[in-house]
């Protein structure tokens, strides 16, 4: 899964390094790896979200709870997929 964050550079590296924080006591159950990419003149830092098939539906999961979990407005929540 590849996605964007909308919003300042900083706020960009907050929120993957909270979902970082948050998938990894999970990374026995839904091995994943997270990558994020700045681009030169892109403006939006890109993530990826990858994993191994059969653990889509643990991932899909744990990160559903981590969205659900996020009760204020720390991040800009127009993500794009």
């Amino acid at each position: 899964m590849f996605f964007c964050y909308r919003g300042d550079d900083r706020r960009a590296a907050l929120f993957v390094a909270d979902l970082a924080a948050y998938l990894a006591p999970y990374e026995a159950a839904a091995d994943y790896v997270l990558a994020a990419e700045w681009r030169p003149g892109s403006g939006e830092p890109t993530f990826q979200l990858t994993c191994p098939v059969a653990h889509i539906d643990k991932l899909a999961e744990v990160v559903l709870s981590w969205a659900f979990a996020l009760s204020h407005d720390r991040y800009d929540r127009a993500l794009r997929s």
